[in-house]
């Protein structure tokens, strides 16, 4: 997660350079240097990445970058509701209907997408308990360079992890059970190796809340706990058989 944060820093950097000596440069008039610092680059990217709506307006070229008063001040929930915010052609306007009822005077939430808790970090600086769309990004290794996946048991397996677990154990196109066996082990392994890295325990994390710390390290320490209980029931629903791997 960390390195992720500082890579986006990175990529945001470059770009910002980039604008800096090939437009700002050539017109400090237009593009004065107190207005188009790196600092403000930053804050306007990280509100763009945090308050921008991705809103189809049936256009035919997929969803438009909307920026929407009001509405992006609503708080999240997460959901398996699919239909956010819309566009009424209609109306030419944006629209959010309710999908239960509300009492007077209630709060009302909106999803941000139904992301995983990587995502709501990164992008929008929070992570949200008991998140039905969590889901841990790992990096599957082989010969030919990393590959990044979202695994949990509530989502499933991506086809990509049951091709990676046949290639990691050597049974690509066997059908045998002990191949198949032999694959899952391979996934099995992996994760468990994976929750083996993390430096704390549950207990250990649980204990460190309770002491008076940073948000920025209430946020990570969350963060690590979620990842690791969403390995850990991925783990238990492989060995149990309650999500299939491989055909086993």
């Amino acid at each position: 997660m960390a390195e992720a944060a500082r890579q986006e820093r990175r990529r945001l950097r470059a770009e910002y350079d980039d604008l800096r000596s090939k437009v700002f440069a050539h017109n400090r008039k237009a593009f004065p240097k107190e207005a188009f610092s790196l600092k403000k680059w930053l804050w306007a990217c990280a509100l763009y990445d945090s308050r921008v709506i991705q809103l189809n307006r049936h256009t035919g070229q997929g969803n438009t970058p909307t920026w929407i008063p009001l509405v992006d001040m609503v708080n999240c929930i997460e959901s398996q509701d699919k239909t956010f915010i819309q566009y009424d052609q209609s109306l030419k306007s944006a629209v959010m209907y309710a999908d239960r009822r509300t009492a007077k005077g209630v709060q009302v939430f909106e999803t941000y997408g139904n992301k995983s808790n990587y995502e709501y970090l990164l992008y929008n600086g929070f992570v949200m308990r008991d998140n039905p769309n969590d889901c841990v990004y790992v990096s599957l290794p082989s010969a030919r360079g990393s590959r990044q996946v979202c695994i949990s048991a509530k989502q499933g397996l991506p086809r990509l992890v049951h091709q990676w677990a046949q290639m990691t154990s050597g049974t690509v196109g066997s059908k045998t059970k002990e191949a198949r066996l032999k694959a899952k082990h391979a996934l099995v392994q992996f994760i468990t190796q994976r929750l083996s890295q993390y430096p704390t325990t549950q207990d250990e994390d649980a204990a460190e809340l309770q002491r008076p710390l940073p948000e920025s390290k209430v946020l990570a320490i969350e963060m690590r706990m979620h990842e690791k209980d969403t390995l850990s029931r991925l783990l238990q629903a492989l060995e149990s058989g309650e999500i299939d791997c491989c055909g086993v």
